[in-house]
C-alpha cells in the first residue's frame, strides 16, 4: 500500500504539472513550484528504480499506479524523459504496456489533429 501511495502522490505532482503549465496563463505561472513538484517525480521515481521487479500476473494496485503513471509521464511530458536514467523501470513499462487493459488505454490523436485541438483540451 505504502508503494501505491507514492505512484498516486507522484501522479498528482505530474498533474499539477500539466495544470500549472497547460491552463495557467503564462504571467500567472510559478516556476519554482512546478521545479519542486519535477523533484518530487524524480525522487519517487528513482526509489521506484531500487526496488522494481517485473509486474505481477495479475499486477498489483502499486503495480498498475505506477504503470499508469509512466504512461501519462510518457504521453503528456515526451520533453521530459523519465526511462533513460531509470532501466529497471522501464524494462517494468515495457512489460506492464503488453498487458491488454494497458493496450487498451492508450490516448490516440483524433483524425486529422492532435489531442490538445480537441475542444476540452487546450
Amino acid at each position: 500500500m505504502t508503494d501505491h501511495a507514492l505512484a498516486q502522490g507522484l501522479t498528482d505532482a505530474a498533474l499539477l504539472i500539466r495544470y500549472e503549465t497547460w491552463l495557467r496563463p503564462e504571467a500567472l505561472r510559478w516556476p519554482t513550484w512546478i521545479d519542486d513538484q519535477w523533484q518530487r517525480i524524480e525522487a519517487g521515481l528513482d526509489a521506484f528504480e531500487s526496488k522494481i521487479g517485473a509486474p505481477g500476473a495479475p499486477p498489483q494496485i502499486d503495480q498498475i499506479a505506477l504503470g499508469a503513471l509512466l504512461s501519462y509521464l510518457d504521453f503528456r511530458f515526451p520533453d521530459h524523459p523519465w526511462a533513460p536514467r531509470r532501466p529497471a523501470l522501464q524494462q517494468f513499462q515495457e512489460a506492464i504496456s503488453q498487458r491488454a487493459s494497458f493496450r487498451a488505454t492508450i490516448p490516440v490523436a483524433p483524425a486529422g489533429g492532435t489531442l490538445s485541438a480537441v475542444p476540452w483540451q487546450r
